[in-house]
């Protein structure tokens, strides 16, 4: 079903309206009465860390079957939702499933596969400030790739139209506009050379091209978008012309052109997993794997780019993926900008490990190696009251499993 919209400004302010019910429900089943969280808001803490652990939320695993591709992210009332390829469905379509605090279960938010007519890469999704769900992915036999938006009040999945990408599309990431539509970064097999980085946006009747195809100098990988709190946009790639070091450029709206973020070529590393994120401040800080030798964290300070600490991981051996979707690093932000890293550790069978950033040293949080298989298509997302989430794909069942430190 396509998704039409003759006003996109009505359609946002009644999806608005009519979602006000659903934040209340959703407050009050997460014990949180005051409604939507504001990002910036000092966090509401809940047990003192020394009494935090590591815990499996609810079923242990939570898919019945196995799973690809997992991916996790709490919905503006603080409600845990993760998409994944689910193997008990034709073509292995895309699953969604929402954490009840009150129930003390994970939901089906739509019928089980209903998230995709294919096979479903990638699954990176957001939340609108009003609850809309926008899912981005690689679903094999689409010609491009797919975005789908869920409603908050209906429960149905709509298929925006056709053009995310200009073709066959890899290493698919999102990020929502100001106006609440949604853009896309690809890597895009219809270039020449084949696979640069190429960004569209759709303005609520057809997709456009920011800037020009095919962005980067030529071969690219691990695309990773951005949207600051400010309307920063951030696209950051590998690029595999130049040894793969990392690129990050920044969007000028008023030039309609891409700029550079920073210093250019302020690594020589050969950046694996690479990912872009905002800071709530608006900083912009870049995470990257070398090869089975470490994780680097590098902070945005003017014009300059200043890495952080030392290795994130210190003397483990961090796995790196060959493919974009299976997002072996995360990073993300506690309510005080302190940065938290999650990643495997291959020297200890894969495991998940997850660090954050305190007394001038990256630091384990809740101990390393918690999860008690490989934690694979490692996922991880950060609550208002600086609760860390993770979810992937058990090694030893291949079954998606989520687990808080709280």
């Amino acid at each position: 079903m396509l998704l039409q919209h003759t006003d996109p400004r009505m359609d946002v302010s009644t999806r608005a309206a009519a979602a006000i019910a659903l934040f209340t429900l959703g407050s009050l089943a997460m014990g949180n009465s005051s409604g939507q969280a504001s990002p910036h808001a000092p966090a509401m803490r809940g047990r003192p860390e020394r009494l935090r652990q590591w815990s499996v939320i609810g079923e242990a695993p939570l898919s019945a079957g196995e799973v690809m591709s997992p991916y996790l992210e709490l919905s503006p009332s603080g409600v845990p939702h993760i998409a994944y390829q689910d193997f008990l469905t034709t073509n292995h379509r895309l699953s969604l499933r929402r954490w009840s605090e009150s129930l003390r279960s994970w939901l089906d938010v739509v019928p089980q596969g209903a998230g995709s007519a294919q096979e479903s890469w990638y699954n990176r999704f957001v939340f609108a400030p009003d609850g809309t769900l926008w899912l981005a992915a690689r679903e094999y036999g689409q010609p491009t790739a797919v975005v789908r938006t869920l409603s908050p009040f209906n429960g149905v999945w709509s298929l925006l139209p056709s053009g995310a990408s200009p073709g066959e599309a890899h290493c698919v990431d999102l990020a929502l506009q100001a106006n609440g539509w949604p853009i896309v970064v690809v890597q895009d097999r219809t270039t020449t050379p084949v696979d640069r980085t190429t960004v569209r946006r759709f303005d609520g009747t057809q997709w456009h091209t920011m800037g020009t195809p095919g962005i980067s100098a030529g071969l690219a990988h691990y695309q990773s978008l951005s949207m600051g709190p400010t309307g920063q946009l951030v696209c950051a790639w590998s690029d595999l012309t130049a040894g793969g070091r990392p690129v990050v450029k920044q969007w000028n709206e008023s030039l309609q052109t891409w700029l550079d973020c920073g210093a250019p070529n302020f690594s020589l590393d050969n950046a694996a997993n690479l990912v872009v994120e905002h800071a709530p401040d608006g900083s912009v800080w870049l995470a990257w794997v070398v090869t089975s030798q470490r994780v680097s964290v590098w902070k945005l300070e003017g014009q300059q780019w200043l890495r952080l600490g030392g290795d994130v991981d210190a003397a483990d051996t961090p796995v790196v993926a060959t493919e974009n979707w299976r997002q072996w690093l995360c990073l993300r932000f506690d309510s005080s900008g302190r940065p938290w890293t999650a990643y495997q550790a291959a020297n200890e069978g894969r495991k998940a490990v997850v660090k954050r950033f305190e007394n001038g040293a990256w630091q384990a949080v809740g101990g390393p190696y918690f999860t008690t298989a490989a934690a694979d298509y490692l996922t991880m997302t950060m609550g208002a009251d600086d609760t860390p989430w993770v979810a992937y794909r058990d090694g030893a069942t291949r079954k998606a499993v989520v687990m808080a430190w709280r």
